[in-house]
């Protein structure tokens, strides 16, 4: 009869325990969450507007800044990594003269523009690079000149940072904007044939998006009245159960 009184009061006691622990549990669930924002960084090559040679014109700009981009704010929750995604894009001109009076030049061009997107940190890290390249062969005749457009060229890369500066760099409160600097570097080449000379007018854009991957800070549950005087009630059972069984013992 004891043992049997025993059993009772274990399983009335285990149940409502293993309720509550489930419903703290659900209730300290962090979720994964995302935050993305983008810039855009237009045309740069001087301060004044340019034509091209095939008549597009561009106004360009000499600040060289991204912006504003937001911070991570920490209040909604743990930044586990930032992902940078950079796209650049080079376009402009070629100009070309062959000196001989007698002889074609062959020409092979590339117009290239290698566009960095740094931190405005005391170090200015490097977050993302991209090399966009446009290629073009022409042959000039003797004593030709002139000028060309370069198909636009585009060129993406996607970078994830988890280390603790990178995520340190990009967190602040709410309100605050992260410093990112875009540099625009000609890197355009050619080759050929023949006694010419040429020139590359050269044009880089981008755009960035940056993305914030975190757990979102958890909700806890409040449990309904109703919920509250269930648990109790099945408590009180046990303790009902308990009663009973310690008067069957005396």
């Amino acid at each position: 009869m004891i043992k049997q009184v025993k059993r009772i009061n274990k399983r009335k006691w285990l149940l409502p325990t293993a309720t509550l622990v489930s419903v703290l549990s659900a209730s300290s669930a962090a979720k994964a969450a995302t935050l993305s924002y983008s810039a855009a960084f237009p045309p740069q090559n001087s301060s004044t507007p340019t034509v091209l040679a095939d008549g597009t014109t561009y106004d360009a700009t000499t600040n060289p800044n991204f912006g504003p981009i937001p911070k991570f704010d920490p209040s909604l929750g743990t930044l586990q990594s930032v992902a940078i995604d950079l796209s650049g894009t080079v376009q402009g001109d070629l100009t070309y003269t062959n000196k001989s009076r007698t002889k074609a030049a062959n020409i092979n061009a590339a117009l290239s523009a290698t566009v960095d997107l740094n931190a405005e940190d005391s170090n200015g890290t490097l977050l993302a690079e991209v090399i966009p390249s446009s290629p073009m062969s022409l042959s000039v005749p003797p004593s030709g000149s002139g000028s060309v457009t370069f198909t636009p060229a585009t060129n993406s890369v996607s970078n994830t940072y988890t280390d603790g500066s990178i995520l340190s760099f990009f967190t602040g409160p709410s309100g605050s904007s992260v410093g990112l600097g875009l540099t625009p570097t000609s890197s355009s080449s050619f080759s050929g044939t023949g006694n010419f000379n040429v020139g590359f007018d050269t044009f880089a854009s981008a755009t960035a998006t940056i993305t914030y991957n975190y757990s979102a800070s958890p909700v806890t549950a409040v449990p309904e009245p109703s919920n509250i005087l269930g648990i109790s009630s099945f408590g009180g059972v046990g303790l009902l159960m308990i009663k009973k069984g310690q008067k069957q013992l005396a």
